[in-house]
């Protein structure tokens, strides 16, 4: 009779896995038109970033910069040119850098096409996007397991999930990747949670106010005797001293980013770069196209409207079943593993509200709170509830893939390849090369033109 009833289990879990692997490849389906466009839309200047820096260490190699963020064209004319603020910092060979973030999205990126001996490209980036979707995927579904359909679901078809997970790649969004796989091995593997605590760490600056804000909710809970419950970070609480380890593994992968960056431009550069990259994504000082103040008001509008949205009709269906069915229900109290991941998110947004407000992809962090609280209503719903809970959370879908349509839809910014062409005519490499491209993402130019182009309004390229 048991083994009956395990092989159901599993039966029932195989079934939902390969169902939800099939809608994972549905929203494949709907999003592959725009991977074969050209990239020229919303924030897909980030993928061109990249691929300066690749293009720059296939010519020199990787070794060459020592693991460096490249952004600086093996020209004589590009030497010493700084046409935007994402070259941080410069060696003493006139070649600038980028180190606003720890280098291991680019670092994992470039290693996946490499390995799979895929040409370097906007095309094969994108495809790694929707791979390190699949890896967000399987891991929901290894927390919720028998009841990861529903939340998975409510999580694939979040608009800006399809875009920015599809179509768009960059560290912050590769950093949900490692939190999630964190908050799973917190569950059962220590040394495979060290390990994805390293890697956030090393992705983004997220990944260490998670770490924080995890080990300070274990003390909490230490300090509390909670431990009857405990979702998250059980493998902490195994052993006190596994908390210094984490935090220590924090500490190694900040140390290895600095030292990275001081070994490319010294430690002048980078602490006064880093400094000043900081102070401008703080909001305290503003320039250029990054005008989002933390003492003006439509810096919080701007965080408002992204939030609205992305995630509008999901709250409002958790809002009225939360008001309708589950206020009373004891369960929900449980929700409090979300505690950690959502207090990193918010001081996420408020130490660096500038950059916050400047890119709309900077709340997809909260996308992974939805299935978290999907998971936690289906699971506080009496029986005869869930149903309608279920066809509430299906009938987003095609709210969202109008959305999603409806952001995807806007005019695909293609004049770079035309002012590319321009300045490989009119400029020889050994001058600097210059384009009337104001108010205008130059990493697209940069990437297409192999040069790093100076905004000019009288340059022959317009």
């Amino acid at each position: 009779m048991l083994n009956k009833i395990n092989l159901k289990i599993i039966h029932n879990q195989t079934f939902i896995f390969l169902l939800i692997f099939f809608i994972y490849l549905f929203a494949i389906f709907i999003t592959y038109p725009e991977k074969k466009e050209n990239i020229g839309k919303r924030h897909q200047d980030l993928i061109a970033h990249q691929l300066i820096t690749y293009q720059i260490w296939e010519k020199k190699g990787f070794l060459f910069y020592s693991g460096g963020l490249i952004l600086t064209y093996p020209n004589p004319g590009d030497l010493n040119v700084k046409a935007d603020p994402i070259q941080t910092g410069k060696n003493s060979n006139g070649e600038f850098f980028y180190f606003s973030y720890p280098p291991f999205t680019f670092y994992s990126t470039y290693f996946l096409l490499k390995l799979f001996h895929l040409p370097i490209n906007e095309f094969s980036i994108r495809w790694v996007a929707s791979f390190f979707l699949l890896l967000n995927v399987l891991a929901l579904y290894f927390i919720f397991k028998e009841y990861s359909f529903l939340p998975i679901i409510g999580y694939l078809f979040l608009p800006n999930v399809l875009w920015f997970h599809h179509n768009v790649w960059f560290v912050d969004i590769q950093c949900i990747t490692f939190i999630l796989w964190a908050i799973y091995f917190s569950f059962h593997s220590f040394k495979l949670f060290l390990i994805c605590i390293f890697l956030a760490c090393f992705t983004e600056w997220w990944g260490f106010l998670f770490t924080i804000c995890l080990l300070f909710y274990v003390k909490l809970n230490l300090s509390q005797s909670l431990n009857t419950f405990i979702p998250m970070g059980n493998v902490l609480f195994n052993n006190p001293k596994n908390i210094i380890w984490t935090l220590l593994v924090a500490l190694i992968s900040l140390l290895i980013f600095v030292i990275i960056n001081i070994n490319i431009v010294g430690i002048n550069e980078f602490f006064w770069g880093l400094y000043d990259r900081l102070v401008l994504r703080i909001g305290f000082n503003t320039k250029d196209l990054d005008y989002f103040s933390r003492f003006q008001l439509k810096t919080y509008w701007f965080i408002t409207w992204y939030y609205l949205r992305n995630y509008l009709p999901t709250l409002i269906i958790l809002l009225i079943f939360f008001l309708i069915f589950v206020k009373k229900n004891n369960n929900l109290w449980k929700l409090y593993i979300l505690s950690p991941v959502v207090l990193s998110i918010f001081l996420h947004h408020f130490i660096l509200l500038n950059w916050t407000a400047a890119h709309d992809f900077s709340v997809l962090k909260f996308s992974i709170i939805i299935p978290f609280l999907i998971f936690g209503f289906q699971s506080s719903l009496k029986d005869s509830y869930k149903k309608i809970f279920t066809l509430a959370i299906i009938t987003l879908i095609p709210i969202h893939l109008y959305l999603y349509y409806k952001h995807k839809n806007v005019e695909r910014n293609l004049h770079y390849e035309e002012l590319a062409e321009c300045i490989k005519r009119n400029f020889k490499k050994s001058v600097t090369a210059k384009a009337n491209y104001a108010n205008q993402p130059l990493p697209y130019l940069w990437w297409k033109s192999e040069r790093n182009v100076v905004n000019d309004w009288n340059s022959v390229c317009q």
